[in-house]
C-alpha cells in the first residue's frame, strides 16, 4: 500500500536493545504496465517494458528469469542432476539482471537474450520483476541501523 506506515516491534536480544522501529512505504508504488500475467511473448522480437511509479530519480533493478512446468512425469521431486531438466518453477539463479541508475518507466530486453534465457532450460514462461529500494536509516543505541524497503511488482509471460 502507498503512504503506509509500518511498524516492526523489535524484542532485543543480549547483544541489541528492544527497539521499534517504523518505516514509511513509497507514495507510488511500481505497477507493470505493458504487460499483464499469462501474456503472450514472442521471443523471435525484442521485449519492452513499461512501468509506472516509484521514485523518479531511484535506481531501478530489472530482473527476467525461466520458468517452466515440466511434462507429465517428467518431475524431478525437487533434485536436479546434470543431463536432466531442472526441477519446475522460477530460476533466479539464470537470470538477466539489469540495474538502471535513473527510473525511465521502460527498458527493452533483446529478442537474443530472451532466447538465450529460455533455450538453457527449455522455458515455456519468464517471469519478470521491476524493484526499487527505498533506502532509509534509523537511529539507535547510539548507532546507525539501515533500512531498506522493496518497491516492485512482477508478471509471468508465456512464450509462444
Amino acid at each position: 500500500l502507498p503512504s503506509t506506515e509500518y511498524t516492526f516491534e523489535i524484542s532485543g536480544s543480549e547483544n541489541f536493545s528492544a527497539a521499534t522501529i517504523t518505516l514509511l512505504s513509497p507514495a507510488s508504488l511500481i505497477d507493470i504496465t505493458s504487460h499483464s500475467h499469462s501474456d503472450i511473448i514472442d521471443p523471435q522480437q525484442d521485449l519492452t517494458i513499461n512501468w509506472t511509479g516509484g521514485n523518479p530519480s531511484g535506481k531501478i533493478a530489472l530482473r527476467v528469469m525461466p520458468h517452466f512446468k515440466p511434462q507429465d512425469g517428467a518431475g524431478m521431486g525437487g533434485k536436479h542432476n546434470q543431463g536432466h531438466p531442472p526441477p519446475p518453477g522460477p530460476h533466479p539463479g539464470r537470470a538477466i539482471v539489469e540495474i538502471l541508475d535513473s527510473n525511465p518507466g521502460q527498458y527493452t530486453f533483446t529478442a537474443e537474450q530472451i532466447q538465450n534465457l529460455i533455450s538453457e532450460f527449455g522455458a515455456d514462461k519468464i517471469v519478470l520483476d521491476v524493484t526499487q529500494f527505498e533506502l532509509g536509516e534509523v537511529e539507535h543505541d547510539d548507532k546507525v541501523l539501515h533500512t531498506a524497503m522493496r518497491n516492485g511488482t512482477s508478471v509471468m509471460l508465456n512464450v509462444q
